[in-house]
């Protein structure tokens, strides 16, 4: 580690979001566009959907867009002309289990607008809606996923010649932190993982909640996790609350040479620090580690006043916590290591 740096309030929360304004946390000077991929993989004969983020012309008309009831809406513009200019630093997403592809559109949203393309896909078998026990034990599937999903932009007749090659970076949150360190190259040992959790270790919900499908994780084919996946247009990662980490050996990681921001929450809920983020932090040389004093859920967008009373355990903090300034604060150091490539000038 290199350093750590009732009626009426159903009507008031309507208004809190209709009269909200876009995001001015240092919001950049493009509009923002938006657009959905679909992909097909035939290898594995597995369809995805991506969400491209990118600066789009000037004078395009941008509106509120809500992609889940639960979460506030997005400033973008559907589907318009993309921004002429030099060739763009490009960004690859990835969600955690519970979530999809808008999922950290709080971040994309704000790096489009200050000149980055930024795509997320979604992880069939691990996300919001699809969430399965065979998913949850094949997560070398993320991997790939990001992959594909780099292959098609690199082609895509739109985005391609618009993108630069020499800066290709990641940011996840959760188990798009294991398909990071994945795709960086490290080494993940499903043996290891399992007796981690049949171990019963204090405190790790993730563990436990795969405990009940043990008998699941038996019958799936791991040898996938045999092979490397490091991908080596991806230059740098950003990992916000990485898991699961148990099964990545120290030895493989100590290999990484990509540089690596680690986001790590002080009140994880879900992970312990010691053997999830802190792991990672301590046995990658050309990392920074950065301390959250929030929980597992802080990475995810602020709920709406739907999303609050529906799912409180996703979108209500506990204590004192702005999930809005700590989105802010996350914003501004991910764009400070990003632009470290550095970021090309119009």
């Amino acid at each position: 580690m290199r350093g750590e740096i009732p009626r009426a309030a159903v009507l008031a929360g309507i208004l809190s979001v209709a009269c909200a304004t876009p995001e001015d946390d240092a919001r950049g000077p493009h509009p923002v566009g938006i657009t959905t991929l679909e992909l097909h993989d035939p290898t594995r004969q597995r369809t995805l959907v991506a969400e491209v983020w990118y600066p789009a012309e000037e004078g395009v008309q941008e509106e509120w867009s809500r992609p889940l009831p639960l979460i506030q809406p997005l400033w973008v513009a559907r589907d318009a002309a993309l921004a002429p200019g030099a060739p763009r630093p490009l960004v690859l997403v990835s969600h955690g289990a519970l979530g999809f592809r808008f999922a950290q559109g709080w971040l994309a949203t704000n790096l489009a607008s200050h000149g980055y393309v930024v795509a997320a896909v979604d992880h069939p078998g691990s996300m919001l809606g699809d969430l399965t026990g065979e998913g949850m034990f094949t997560l070398w599937n993320r991997a790939l996923d990001v992959s594909v999903l780099l292959d098609d932009l690199l082609d895509d007749p739109r985005f391609g010649d618009a993108l630069d090659p020499e800066r290709i970076s990641f940011v996840s949150h959760s188990a798009g932190g294991h398909t990071g360190l994945l795709l960086a190259g490290a080494r993940f040992d499903p043996a290891v993982f399992r007796a981690y959790r049949l171990a019963g270790p204090p405190d790790d919900i993730y563990a436990e909640r795969l405990a009940p499908m043990e008998a699941i994780d038996l019958e799936v084919d791991h040898t996938p996790y045999e092979r490397s996946y490091r991908d080596p247009r991806i230059r740098s990662f950003v990992l916000m609350a990485p898991s699961p980490v148990p099964g990545f050996s120290a030895e493989s990681l100590a290999a990484l040479d990509q540089r690596m921001l680690i986001f790590a929450s002080a009140h994880d809920e879900i992970n312990p620090l010691d053997a999830h983020a802190r792991f990672v932090a301590e046995h990658v040389d050309h990392s920074v580690l950065e301390m959250i004093d929030a929980g597992h859920f802080v990475y995810i967008p602020i709920g709406s006043f739907l999303g609050e009373v529906a799912a409180p355990e996703l979108f209500v903090d506990a204590g004192e916590v702005d999930r809005g300034a700590i989105h802010g604060s996350i914003r501004r150091k991910v764009r400070s290591f990003l632009d470290a490539q550095p970021v090309a000038e119009d």
